[in-house]
């Protein structure tokens, strides 16, 4: 259900879009940060990778593992070696980056669904030439955090915090 809830979390921010002078909008898709170029997918940080970020692919591999609640642990530990996990921008999807709280095993890690901590992080390009639609996007985005987001976690009894990088601004001033 957690993979779920982050999908729908996901779709929202997705589905950001703030009008700019310029007669475009700025949406998470022409202001986040991808690695292969303008075409390519945005480098976001975040469990949904293992399924590149698309619901559909998720659904299908859970409707082939009935009943079983160690399925996703596969991509977990072959997060380097199977292509199939790696993510929508192609790269590999390290553990440590999107999941925090693992249990220990003789002092190991263990990357398991048994973490008690989800990360994602939002890779932005705030060039110079990007930088307006990117403090758009955020200010929409901190507005979804807080309207919408923060309120879907504690509906599943979960907690939801963020930092954005005006968020750090503002806390210094």
């Amino acid at each position: 259900e957690t993979i779920r809830l982050m999908f729908d979390m996901q779709d929202i921010v997705n589905n950001i879009s703030v009008p700019m002078d310029n007669g475009k909008n700025s949406t998470l898709d022409n202001i986040c940060f991808k690695p292969f170029g303008p075409d390519g997918a945005c480098a976001i940080q975040s469990i949904l990778q293992y399924w590149q970020m698309d619901r559909q692919t998720f659904e299908l591999a859970a409707s082939n593992h009935p009943g079983k609640s160690d399925w996703m642990e596969f991509c977990f530990q072959h997060w380097i070696t199977r292509e199939e996990c790696f993510s929508a921008f192609k790269a590999p999807m390290d553990p440590k980056l999107v999941f925090g709280g693992f249990p220990r095993d003789q002092g190991n890690i263990i990357y398991s669904n048994e973490s008690n901590s989800l990360i994602v992080i939002y890779l932005v390009d705030n060039s110079d030439a990007n930088l307006d639609a990117a403090l758009a996007f955020e200010e929409k985005f901190i507005d979804a955090v807080q309207g919408k987001l923060v309120g879907m976690a504690r509906d599943h009894n979960l907690s939801l915090s963020y930092s954005s990088e005006s968020s750090v601004q503002k806390e210094l001033e």
